[in-house]
């Protein structure tokens, strides 16, 4: 994880994005002054602070900015023949509250992303094996981490692509960055936290782009259901198959 700094010298901003991971992450952050966007990204390969430039800032101008993160700094190959496992770890049904293109937040970076309305405290599995190479976990003084900061694990894959698995509960997250995982093991526990109208966990598989409009592209995924292989949609409720719910993988 790490944070923007915004130091205001003068008549001008200067910007720099500092990391805390040993992984590399990708960032980027839009600030707007005076009703002007402008936008930054930096790629970083480990702790440190990363300077990312300067802004004129007029006297008495109004600021605003957002940031994002991911995890990853060099293009993957999706192996789009592989399978995903459903991510949660419950023999119930499950809704889809946005899927591909939602019209609330699935655009751009997000455009592939599932949403899976979760009660709090539903532990939340890996859909597939990798490494965990980003983790995001802040205290909340809410238990279900409503109103701050999105908690949060992402996961690298063989093929270079990445899973990542949003919204969860403060202080729930049971693995570490660079461990290891199975597909089924229990990465932490579904939450309500950042940017979030109630309880859920965000999912998507993407590739960082460093050349790109973007700083991932967020990737369409089949998923293993009771049904059979499908692409998930919005507002229908999918199962485990019966042998996955059943398994209690770890």
């Amino acid at each position: 994880m790490g944070c923007w700094e915004f130091v205001r010298y003068g008549d001008y901003i200067d910007v720099a994005y500092v990391s805390n991971s040993l992984q590399p992450v990708v960032s980027s952050a839009t600030i707007t002054i005076g009703g002007e966007a402008h936008r930054f990204r930096i790629a970083a390969d480990g702790p440190g602070p990363y300077h990312a430039g300067q802004l004129a800032f007029p006297s008495q101008s109004v600021v605003t900015w957002k940031f994002t993160l991911f995890a990853g700094i060099e293009r993957g190959a999706h192996d789009d023949r592989e399978i995903y496992e459903l991510p949660f770890a419950t023999s119930e049904a499950v809704r889809v509250s946005q899927a591909y293109d939602g019209p609330r937040t699935h655009r751009g970076e997000h455009r592939y992303a599932i949403d899976f309305s979760l009660p709090v405290g539903t532990p939340v599995q890996a859909a597939r094996a990798g490494t965990v190479a980003l983790v995001v976990d802040l205290p909340c003084p809410d238990e279900a981490g409503t109103g701050c900061r999105n908690v949060r694990v992402d996961v690298r894959h063989a093929d270079g692509s990445y899973a990542s698995y949003q919204h969860l509960k403060p202080g729930s997250i049971a693995v570490a960055e660079g461990d290891g995982v199975a597909v089924g093991a229990t990465l932490a526990l579904s939450g309500n936290s950042g940017r979030s109208r109630g309880p859920h966990l965000h999912f998507q598989v993407y590739t960082p782009t460093p050349d790109g409009e973007f700083i991932v592209a967020s990737l369409p995924t089949a998923f293993r259901t009771a049904s059979g292989v499908l692409q998930l949609e919005a507002d229908r409720a999918y199962t485990r198959p019966i042998s996955a719910a059943s398994s209690g993988a770890e």
